[in-house]
């Protein structure tokens, strides 16, 4: 029995974080990933709330090199919301191909959320 306590821990412990991802799912559907100067990227984010309840939704962009608008978003329960962001580059900026990190997650309880990679290519 004293062997068995610690294998059903560890598949407690595990179920609890696999529940947290599967709390919001987020799809990332590139609008126009392929920019050049003076233009934007755009991107539709899906994002559906697996919650039993409402909650409120945000993201941030990881990047400093960008400019973007902080939205929030009331999705209820089993509800899919398409968000819009549009990813401007500042004038500095050098044509390359891009990697920005972006978190979308719960306001009501952090430890929900879902990362995912945006990739656009700046061209000159």
């Amino acid at each position: 029995m004293k062997k068995i306590f610690p294998i059903f821990l560890i598949l407690f412990l595990v179920s609890i974080s696999i529940a947290y991802a599967a709390d919001i799912n987020v799809d990332i559907i590139p609008v126009k990933d392929i920019i050049l100067k003076g233009e934007s990227a755009i991107f539709d984010i899906d994002i559906t709330n697996l919650q039993d309840n409402l909650d409120r939704i945000t993201y941030n962009v990881y990047d400093q090199n960008w400019e973007w608008e902080k939205k929030f978003y009331d999705i209820n329960s089993g509800s899919m919301k398409r968000v819009t962001l549009t990813l401007t580059p500042f004038e500095d900026l050098n044509p390359d191909k891009y990697s920005l990190d972006l978190r979308v997650y719960s306001v009501n309880n952090p430890d929900i959320y879902v990362d995912e990679s945006l990739i656009i290519n700046y061209l000159d």
